[in-house]
């Protein structure tokens, strides 16, 4: 079994991150501000490598949201066909928390990878 290892810190806010990105769990126990714990995750060889997904649905209950993670086949004619490689349900709070983690991490993507003319030149950021 491997295990990522990250630095678990608590700002003064409350607000939790491992390492550079954001907290992304509702159940997990905080520290308190100020301190940092090691978080270790465990991950199944079997799992290391992931699954391809080039489709996502989304639905939700008033006390859930599911996540289908979906790989679909282009090349099938004349109908697409697709197969969800994952579902996932998680909680409405840990959705805003994944669309925060998302978000931060699409800007600091962009900013490495796309040209400044797509992106922009906002430095002062």
């Amino acid at each position: 079994m491997a295990y990522l290892r990250g630095t678990l810190r608590v700002a003064s806010d409350g607000q939790t991150s491992v390492c550079d990105d954001r907290r992304v769990s509702d159940h997990e126990a905080a520290p308190d501000p100020g301190q940092e714990r090691i978080l270790e995750i465990a991950i199944e060889p079997s799992q290391a490598g992931g699954v391809w997904a080039n489709f996502a649905r989304v639905h939700h209950s008033e006390h859930e949201f599911t996540i289908d993670f979906v790989r679909i086949d282009y090349a099938a004619q004349p109908n697409l066909t697709g197969i969800v490689v994952s579902r996932v349900g998680v909680s409405p709070l840990f959705v805003t928390q994944l669309i925060e983690a998302l978000q931060d991490n699409w800007e600091k993507y962009a900013r490495k990878a796309m040209p400044k003319e797509v992106y922009g030149d906002d430095e002062a950021k």
